[in-house]
């Protein structure tokens, strides 16, 4: 037993001691002892005595180290008997106890030694020294001088006395040079009386003056100034009084506002059911709700809050001991997925490397929640792993396409010229001879390796497809070109003829001379038009314009009805004879015209039909040009 355990043992050692003795006796009166059996037990016993005497020596109460050295060399423990740790534990004790003596007295002597190096300190004040400081340090080193006695404390009392003698004359020194500072400072707190600064800093004003007063430290002149200041100060501070109790209340509001936040808390911890498979990630949105609206709430009370705050922690803590071990499994899965990937990319690089990649980017979204920053960790490893192996792949497959890339290439220059062929053509016969060799060329060109992807293949066949459709169309598109300049020019005829038909109505020779010129001077390549339009051109001189008048208000009719628009009041009935007409020459259910055509058919015939009269024609120009505009 160790010294306290062995003191609890006292009563029960004395007891055996007593009781063991008194039995020995009675029975030594019966029958004498053998020698041996009587050094036992006076051996047992003398070694039970010294124990007790071990005990009551270093009893915690008082320990007297005299009588403990003493029982410590008569302690009589035969070697036979159970090692007793308690004697040295004793020993030690007494070993510690001598060297705090010693301690202790050198501690004293050095305490004497600092008591004295703050009175040379004291004495060594001047007039200008801190006077607080001073007269705190006096009463501090006065207060130590009384644990001292004799001749130690004569020589401390007859210093002490020279250094009272200094801080009475700082005393007076700091009264005449600190009343100005003093009246000073009453001054300004005066100023803040009824003063329209923000309560914070109004506050903060009038305790950085009390501070100020504080500094100056208490002289004998601060007592008479102190009363005015402090009248000053309470009234200074009234205002700030009253703002502070009214935000005192709206601490405590917030602090009210908070405590459902932390029944929310507690709820989220309670009533999800850990043991079975809750949803994770709503524990975790309703986590960041929860926190999200807490931080909202921000002015409170300090302490109370941090007592809230503690709260909250401690009840979130136990919500993230329950994520700890899904977050743990979790973030283990990640990391399996990152070797899988890892090994993958260490061994032969197949194309259907990026498939299994595939599938473990799949398995990596349908991980579960796993903490933040070891996600976005995993996260970095897990795509530069898969950055890794698609390099890998991707090198492998340009090492093995280079040739094939040169294939395809061919069939694209060949595709490509064809589209620059269909972009760029402007002479008809060229450009069917250009296409018709690089027809030729495309199909002329070594077949494509069965490996490559059918969808390559066949995207290869539909862009040539594209671009010989985009010739083919660049061919309409010459044609059409051709065609559109000479309607410009038939177009450009038909007004000059308009203005000679008119001209020849007033008898302008010189106008129908110059008009004839410049139609002459128009050539139309295309002879069908040319030799239509001419029936118009000979019909100038004519006098009578009722064939041309009916013919171009028919043709505006015709154009009425294909567009299905209101033909104007004075052709309605004509419209409906020519609608009656026609029903009963191909019935009701004739072929639809097609309307492009008709309309291009129509723009020709109306070029090329003789003028109208001269006021007639223009407003059927007028009608002609908006019906063409609608269409």
């Amino acid at each position: 037993m160790n010294l306290i355990e062995l003191a609890d043992e006292s009563l029960s050692i004395n007891t055996v001691l007593g009781e063991a003795l008194a039995t020995w006796l009675a029975n030594t009166e019966i029958v004498s002892p053998t020698p041996t059996l009587a050094r036992s037990f006076l051996e047992s016993q003398k070694a039970l005595s010294t124990l007790a005497d071990l005990i009551q020596s270093t009893s915690p109460a008082e320990i007297d180290l005299k009588a403990l050295k003493s029982t410590l060399k008569a302690m009589s423990w035969q070697k036979r008997y159970t090692n007793l740790s308690a004697l040295a534990e004793a020993s030690s004790l007494y070993d510690r106890l001598t060297l705090k003596g010693k301690e202790q007295a050198l501690q004293h002597k050095d305490s004497l030694d600092s008591l004295h190096k703050r009175i040379n300190r004291l004495l060594g004040t001047s007039n200008k020294g801190d006077l607080k400081k001073a007269k705190h340090e006096f009463s501090a080193t006065s207060k130590a001088a009384n644990s001292y006695q004799g001749k130690e404390r004569k020589v401390l009392d007859e210093r002490l006395q020279m250094a009272s003698e200094i801080v009475t004359k700082m005393n007076d020194w700091q009264n005449f040079a600190t009343e100005p500072k003093l009246i000073e400072l009453c001054q300004s707190m005066q100023k803040l009386i009824n003063s329209k600064i923000h309560p914070d800093k109004l506050a903060k004003q009038v305790a950085e003056l009390q501070t100020s007063w504080k500094k100056l430290g208490h002289t004998d002149v601060s007592d008479e100034h102190w009363q005015s200041f402090k009248v000053a100060a309470d009234l200074a501070y009234a205002p700030c009084a009253s703002f502070f109790e009214q935000r005192r209340a709206t601490h405590k509001d917030n602090l009210a506002m908070r405590e459902p936040l932390l029944v929310q808390m507690q709820s989220l911890l309670e009533q999800t059911e850990w043991d079975g498979a809750p949803d994770y990630k709503q524990v975790e949105l309703r986590l960041r709700e929860i926190n999200n609206d807490w931080r909202k709430i921000t002015d409170v009370e300090r302490k109370a809050g941090q007592k809230q705050w503690d709260r909250l922690s401690a009840i979130r803590d136990q919500v993230y001991q329950h994520l700890d071990i899904i977050y743990d499994h979790n973030i283990e899965q990640k990391n399996q997925l990152i070797a899988q990937v890892d090994k993958l990319s260490e061994g032969v690089i197949k194309d259907s490397a990026l498939d299994k990649l595939k599938l473990f980017q799949s398995r990596w979204q349908q991980v579960g929640v796993t903490r933040r920053k070891q996600d976005q960790q995993a996260w970095a490893l897990f795509r530069a792993a898969g950055d890794n192996l698609f390099e890998k792949v991707k090198t492998s497959r340009n090492q093995k396409r280079a040739i094939e890339d040169q294939q395809i290439q061919d069939y694209r220059d060949v595709i490509k010229q064809l589209n620059s062929l269909a972009k760029e053509a402007t002479d008809l016969v060229e450009a069917d001879k250009q296409f018709e060799l690089l027809s030729q060329t495309y199909r002329t060109l070594p077949a494509l390796p069965s490996s490559l992807p059918e969808k390559l293949l066949e995207r290869l066949e539909s862009d040539f497809l594209r671009a010989s459709e985009a010739c083919t169309n660049s061919h309409d598109r010459i044609i059409q070109r051709s065609q559109n300049r000479i309607i410009d020019k038939l177009g450009d005829k038909a007004e000059l003829c308009g203005q000679l038909e008119s001209a020849i109505i007033k008898g302008d020779e010189s106008l129908v001379s110059d008009l004839q010129s410049k139609l002459g001077n128009i050539e139309i390549s295309d002879k069908a038009l040319d030799k239509r339009f001419s029936v118009r051109l000979n019909a100038v001189s004519e006098l009578d314009k009722s064939q041309a008048n009916r013919s171009r208000t028919l043709l505006c009719i015709d154009l009425e009805i294909l567009l299905d628009i209101a033909s104007p009041t004075q052709d309605k009935t004509l419209r409906m004879q020519i609608q009656l007409e026609r029903m009963k020459n191909k019935g009701i259910g004739h072929a639809t015209v097609e309307k492009s055509k008709a309309l291009s058919a129509a723009n020709l015939e109306w070029l090329c039909l003789p003028g109208a009269e001269p006021e007639l024609q223009v407003s059927l120009d007028k009608r002609f040009r908006a019906l063409m505009a609608n269409a």
